[in-house]
């Protein structure tokens, strides 16, 4: 938004999927990213300076013209960079593929369902889970498609519909979670890893299959993200950044690094060389036109992955186990660690 509006930055006020205390702003800057070191700190001392809140009422403030309205002009064009990254042919209309899909009680029906819609998708909602509700009422756990359960109202809907793939993102529709039917007439929760070398895998696949793929491709991947990335970017013989440190706003400095002076470390080219970029938290970016991980682009392009497979008569765990084989098997564990209050904060600056 900040660089489509040419704003100065940009404030997303959320907890997303995580604890209520966590409540807080992403800021983003001028670039449209989020700051890396030092401005991060920097901007991050200038919040703990501000002694004194100054509050006005809503309504003198929109009369004021402190607070202006934008139009859903910007929501439009997101909707069309996103359905841009389209990789083959969409649905037929009675091609019986269906995607069950939840929003977590989020903004993902807004963008990742309204994209597959555009695109074509059957896509079956979970009714309890489609309003947007702070409270996440029907949530089991927490609204993290990192944590399993929370996928359980969406895997009954995906069972009594008989679907191919579920997919669901967080409160803020940045991350993306999914499900797979297994071969016991169930279904597989995959983890962030595997929704990240499935998805750098298949695109680059498609890539190259429609010679649009060269060896100044980029991939992108933080550090704690699963190694199985940087053997498929060798495998398609493609440059690889496969050691960044952890959060998407150091995938957004790569990006900019690229667009003003053409190399980032040992990575040379510009923003459209860049293929995907994938974090091990269900985060994926897969369009150099935005700078943060989305939900939106990659809903599309898992969905499309398993129609392609859907198509081909071949299963999402076949798929899965044919990586394995070819790439070398993979076990990643996360242990989630609850830092709550003044006190947390401490341990963590302290760690």
């Amino acid at each position: 938004m900040p660089r489509l509006l040419k704003a100065q930055g940009g404030l997303n006020i959320s907890a997303s999927h995580n604890p209520p205390d966590d409540n807080g702003g992403k800021f983003y800057d001028e670039r449209g990213g989020q700051p890396v070191p030092p401005n991060d700190q920097i901007m991050a001392d200038l919040v703990d300076q501000v002694k004194d809140i100054h509050i006005m009422p809503w309504d003198e403030a929109v009369k004021k013209s402190f607070i202006n309205f934008i139009s859903d002009e910007p929501h439009k064009q997101y909707i069309a960079l996103c359905c841009a990254q389209r990789l083959i042919p969409s649905p037929k209309k009675d091609e019986p593929f269906k995607v069950v899909f939840s929003p977590l009680h989020g903004v993902g029906s807004m963008t990742s369902m309204e994209i597959l819609q555009k695109e074509g998708f059957n896509v079956i909602p979970v009714p309890e889970q489609m309003s947007a509700d702070g409270q996440f009422p029907n949530v089991t756990k927490t609204p993290n498609p990192e944590i399993p359960e929370c996928l359980d109202r969406a895997e009954v809907v995906a069972k009594a519909h008989n679907a191919h793939l579920l997919l669901a993102t967080d409160p803020d529709a940045d991350r993306l979670g999914a499900m797979i039917p297994d071969d016991q007439g169930g279904w597989r929760y995959v983890n962030g890893n595997e929704i990240a070398a499935i998805s750098t895998c298949f695109k680059l696949e498609m890539l190259s299959l429609n010679k649009k793929l060269s060896p100044n491709s980029i991939v992108v991947k933080t550090e704690v993200t699963t190694g199985m990335i940087s053997r498929i970017a060798k495998h398609f013989n493609v440059q690889l950044l496969d050691d960044l440190l952890v959060g998407f706003k150091y995938v957004s400095d790569v990006l900019w690094q690229l667009e003003n002076t053409g190399k980032y470390s040992h990575v040379t080219g510009t923003p459209s060389d860049f293929i995907i970029a994938s974090e091990e938290s269900h985060g994926i970016l897969s369009t150099d036109k935005i700078r943060d991980k989305d939900a939106g682009a990659a809903a599309l392009l898992f969905a499309e992955w398993a129609l392609t497979l859907f198509r081909n008569n071949t299963t999402a765990l076949q798929y899965l186990n044919q990586l394995f084989e070819r790439f070398g098997y993979y076990r990643n564990v996360g242990l989630p660690i609850a830092l709550p209050g003044v006190e947390g904060k401490a341990l963590m600056i302290n760690m």
